[in-house]
């Protein structure tokens, strides 16, 4: 059996102690020698990396505010194109709804207010590039024919007539519905966008005489009666530019002015 007697021990502690000395001498040389020459590397890729989210952040901040400015605009553009109308509609209002006036005369008036409320709807942006049409059932109530219109680019032909009624050939031109007879049966709000070359993107479109300036894009909006939600006529608006209906704010002021315009038609209905 191995004996290691007290002096033995303090020997072998005293080794120890200058082995760790060593050894920890060695390390911490070392790892002095490793932070004083890659520390400021260190930091500086810190600092680096840490500039960088910053700049992703503020980034993304700067592109969410001007998206929701952007948005803050374009509602109060709607807002205040709306309000136009609504200030329109108000001054005219007590002219169509005169007493014991006759139908004729009721509908004349009813055209005048709405060349003036035309006139106010196409003056600012987006509208600036649009022509505007209403279409309404002719005498026989089978045919939707134009009731007024106002602005370049919009389908003007005498020969226009968007069939309505109980029979419709579709694949019969003179008989089809088209978008405006279309929106008419159903109430549904359509967008249709053009190629260069004319041709449209939804196969319900008719193509009539477009006169001399061409449009890009057009919407259909149900014009809906107030007592019963059943359509009375529908309003289209044409634009020269591919995309200025696309906004789901747009079409709902679309929607809100087609409302407005019930007013006028059921004024001589």
């Amino acid at each position: 059996q191995l004996k290691i007697d007290f002096r033995s021990q303090v020997a072998i502690a005293f080794l120890a102690f200058l082995a760790t000395a060593a050894l920890t001498g060695v390390i911490g040389n070392r790892a002095d020698a490793f932070l004083v020459n890659n520390l400021p590397a260190l930091l500086s890729q810190e600092i680096t990396l840490r500039a960088g989210w910053l700049a992703t952040v503020a980034m993304l901040i700067a592109g969410l505010l001007l998206f929701a400015i952007i948005g803050y605009e374009a509602a109060l553009r709607n807002a205040s194109n709306l309000n136009r109308i609504n200030d329109a509609l108000a001054r005219n209002i007590s002219t169509l709804y005169i007493p014991d006036s006759s139908r004729p005369e009721a509908q004349k008036n009813a055209k005048r207010v709405t060349r003036d409320l035309f006139k106010t709807i196409v003056k600012k942006r987006p509208f600036d590039t649009c022509g505007i049409a209403i279409y309404y059932p002719d005498p026989s109530g089978n045919y939707l024919r134009t009731w007024e219109w106002y602005s370049a680019p919009n389908e003007n032909s005498e020969s226009l007539g968007f069939y309505i009624g109980e029979n419709s050939g579709r694949n019969a031109p003179i008989r089809a519905r088209g978008i405006a007879g279309e929106t008419f049966i159903d109430g549904e709000t359509r967008i249709v966008h053009f190629q260069k070359d004319g041709t449209a993107d939804n196969n319900l479109y008719m193509s009539f005489d477009r006169g001399t300036t061409s449009y890009r894009s057009l919407i259909c909006v149900a014009i809906l009666s107030d007592l019963d939600q059943s359509s009375i006529g529908v309003l289209c608006l044409y634009s020269r530019e591919a995309k200025t209906f696309d906004s789901s704010g747009v079409r709902t002021i679309i929607e809100s002015i087609a409302y407005r315009f019930s007013f006028v038609l059921l004024s001589f209905a």
